[in-house]
């Protein structure tokens, strides 16, 4: 084999050489450097071939000394990292034993070809789905990088390992098997971003496609992170971020990463928010029963969101409120929310309010109701956050760079699965997802 190998590098360097040898000279070094490139995966796939076709024969002596009379020798197909298709022959199980799992071809199921594609082309592929606008556009990209494979082929690649994950749990891929929170400082924040959903009725077209309404929808993103004694993000630590389309479910999802994190061994837990009232009704409860202490867990509404609501406050006082002591009263509004005193900021306001319509009295409410998660000073002096900036971020370089195009639609399974690998890429955890997705199958 090792002959076979000297071989075809030989046949190949010796094809290209006075090729390099011209372009240098002329100085072309960019040329020079795509051909090389292109010889190299010819090599790759040549090498490639030889080695698989090699061990193919081997296996298959293996696995009919196992099997006997239930294993028959198929023909398969599939596609390296390049692109390339291989055609070899295989042994596929005529019944299925109760205690095998996984594919029946294997051949496949031994070098853990995922559909008809390798690992390595599904890692290199599928993050390019993520990272890029488009599958357009990766599919472009990986065609510049000369991984010939066509958008069809981008787009299910991508959604089947999506499939993949759902399918084995992405608390368990996205997650080394030692890491933990144990000892650490954590916080935790959720939002809503949105992506418009493919919904198709009874209605047909006169092409005889279906009709569908394409309304908003709003999924639901967490994000788990470590921070340091002086209240800033951890640097050596990875975020996890986790969507869902439906509240339970991203709680669920959210239960089960820090069960398996040991949220219960934390230092102290931070719950970052705004005034969403299914928040504060699910995660707090959810938080206890997984064992974590009342005395080491703040919950914050995120400061910008104060804020908000006490311009808006201000822009709603009565005419005989001159711009001077709005600007006024704005500002002393800011300095109590600032120390917490927000007992002070309710009795102004419903003093100033003498008969408040339905908004103004929900945000006197909101304040009202909220104040205990509104003493900023003190989160600051205790190393801790008093905004929600690491989940704004995250919805907009999750949700809306990729799944907010204009005049895109999606299915809501599918999008929801694709949120996960997009979180996995931007929060630099796809390495541990392939590397888990590998071990798994």
């Amino acid at each position: 084999m090792m002959s076979k190998i000297v071989e075809i590098f030989q046949n190949q360097v010796e094809k290209c050489l006075p090729m390099f040898q011209d372009l240098l000279a002329d100085g072309d070094l960019m040329s020079y450097e795509n051909e090389l490139q292109r010889m190299l995966i010819n090599v790759n796939n040549e090498m490639s071939f030889a080695l698989l076709g090699a061990s193919s024969l081997s296996l298959i002596e293996q696995y009919e000394a196992q099997q006997g009379s239930n294993a028959e020798i198929r023909s398969t197909t599939f596609r390296l990292s390049t692109g390339h298709s291989v055609q070899l022959p295989s042994l596929y199980l005529k019944r299925c034993p109760k205690e095998h799992q996984g594919n029946r071809n294997l051949l496949l199921k031994h070098w853990n070809i995922q559909g008809s594609n390798s690992l390595a082309l599904c890692d290199k592929t599928a993050y390019l789905a993520m990272l890029s606008p488009s599958y357009e556009t990766a599919y472009e990209a990986l065609n510049k990088l000369e991984t010939k494979i066509c958008l069809s082929s981008v787009r299910d690649i991508t959604n089947r390992l999506a499939d993949q994950v759902e399918e084995y749990g992405e608390e368990h891929l996205l997650l080394d098997s030692n890491e933990t929170l144990a000892g650490k400082k954590v916080v935790i924040s959720t939002d809503g971003g949105r992506s418009r959903i493919r919904e198709y009725g009874q209605q047909v077209s006169e092409k005889g496609f279906g009709k569908f309404n394409t309304p908003w929808r709003e999924p639901k993103l967490f994000v788990i992170d470590v921070i340091s004694d002086d209240g800033q993000k951890a640097r050596k630590t990875l975020p996890i971020y986790g969507c869902r389309f439906s509240e339970q479910d991203m709680i669920e999802l959210l239960e089960k990463y820090l069960s398996k994190l040991q949220i219960d061994k934390a230092s102290h837990v931070q719950l970052i928010a705004d005034g969403a009232q299914w928040i504060w009704n699910q995660v707090p409860p959810m938080l206890m029963r997984l064992g974590v202490q009342q005395n080491r867990l703040t919950q914050t509404i995120d400061h910008c969101h104060a804020i908000s609501y006490l311009h808006q406050l201000v822009e709603k006082m009565p005419k005989r409120i001159t711009d001077k002591q709005r600007k006024e009263h704005l500002s002393m509004f800011k300095n109590q929310l600032w120390k917490g005193d927000i007992v002070a900021i309710v009795e102004t306001c419903r003093t100033i309010f003498k008969r408040p319509i339905k908004v103004v009295k929900r945000w006197i409410n909101y304040f009202d109701k909220h104040a205990n998660r509104m003493q900023y000073a003190d989160y600051k002096d205790n190393g801790l956050l008093c905004g929600s900036g690491i989940i704004e971020s995250a919805i907009r370089r999750i949700i809306n760079l990729r799944f907010k195009n204009a005049s895109t639609f999606w299915n809501q399974q599918s999008v929801e699965k694709l949120y996960t690998l997009r979180a996995a890429v931007l929060s630099k955890r796809w390495p541990i997802l392939i590397e888990n997705t590998a071990k798994a199958n």
